[in-house]
């Protein structure tokens, strides 16, 4: 075996691993969206002492400023596909009604503060929109910026 192959078999694994790391780590730092897009996180949760189904949702600019996000629940259980289809409806009519364009959305991407927004809708009205950054999120949104 010459030196180049035993080198790539010896060495080829661990970058094949470090590769993996860099994409998980990735996958959990919230990305911005390209110049002059939007990107909207969303997220279910289930809350089983309430029998509650919530969804959270968050719409940020290219530069991670937030923009608006959103919340309801429902009463009653639902699959996480179908709250988070919920979250996914009334976050694009809601950013349609305000003339918000070029938005991607996002359901599995570094998703925290969707997360917080869907787990805090139960203490808030059924449908709750949000135009100030709510203090469950401020944290989140200050340190993804960075």
């Amino acid at each position: 075996m010459t030196t180049l192959a035993q080198a790539e078999k010896e060495v080829g694994p661990m970058i094949r691993i470090r590769l993996i790391a860099q994409q998980i780590e990735s996958s959990l730092q919230w990305q911005k969206p390209p110049f002059g897009w939007h990107k909207c996180n969303v997220d279910a949760a289930f809350h089983k002492k309430e029998m509650k189904t919530s969804a959270g949702w968050c719409v940020r600019d290219h530069t991670g400023q937030f923009v608006m996000a959103g919340t309801s629940w429902n009463q009653g259980r639902c699959s996480i596909i179908e709250g988070e289809a919920i979250a996914l409806l009334e976050a694009m009519t809601e950013a349609a009604r305000r003339g918000i364009t070029n938005v991607k959305f996002a359901k599995r991407q570094a998703n925290m503060v969707a997360h917080k927004l869907a787990r805090a809708a139960i203490s808030w009205a059924s449908r709750y929109y949000l135009e100030r950054i709510p203090t469950c999120i401020e944290t989140i949104l200050i340190n993804e910026m960075f």
